[in-house]
């Protein structure tokens, strides 16, 4: 793997990011009815998908975690991962998002856009590349079959 630094760890340096751009851009932050509860929101379906997900390793019996994609024993198809490859991250992103909407400063977007960025290019393609190579023709379907991210 090209990167060895668990990604609810990244999400966390991004969430320390955005908390951050809402100091240094504090005429970018917005306030509007109902924006404690959509960050609720976005932060519970945030989790959700993740237990939902890593549940569903679970009960395959299969390896969790993203670090080392080598010791995956089979493609996770059923459940959240018959819509997106990648719930774990997708919870992250979530929860990521209600962070955004709780600070209220539009300069967090732009952190979520890095961070899909990040986690896209040094998470999930090199996992993609061990699972290819692992699984072959079973992977490449699962491929055409769900999206990467929704």
């Amino acid at each position: 793997m090209k990167l060895l630094i668990p990604p609810p760890i990244v999400a966390m340096f991004f969430a320390a990011v955005v908390w951050l751009l809402n100091l240094v851009f504090p005429s970018f932050g917005i306030e509007f009815s109902g924006q404690t509860p959509l960050a609720i929101l976005c932060a519970i379906m945030g989790f959700a998908v993740a237990i939902l997900a890593a549940r569903t390793f679970k009960k395959a019996g299969t390896q969790i975690d993203p670090r080392d994609p080598e010791k995956s024993s089979e493609i996770v198809k059923s459940g959240v991962f018959g819509i997106s490859r990648n719930p774990m991250y997708l919870g992250l992103l979530l929860v990521l998002s209600g962070w955004v909407i709780w600070i209220g400063n539009f300069s967090g977007v732009a952190a979520l856009a890095v961070f899909v960025w990040y986690i896209t290019c040094f998470q999930i393609i090199p996992e993609e590349e061990i699972l290819a190579t692992k699984f072959g023709k079973e992977f490449d379907d699962y491929l055409l079959m769900v999206r990467r991210w929704i």
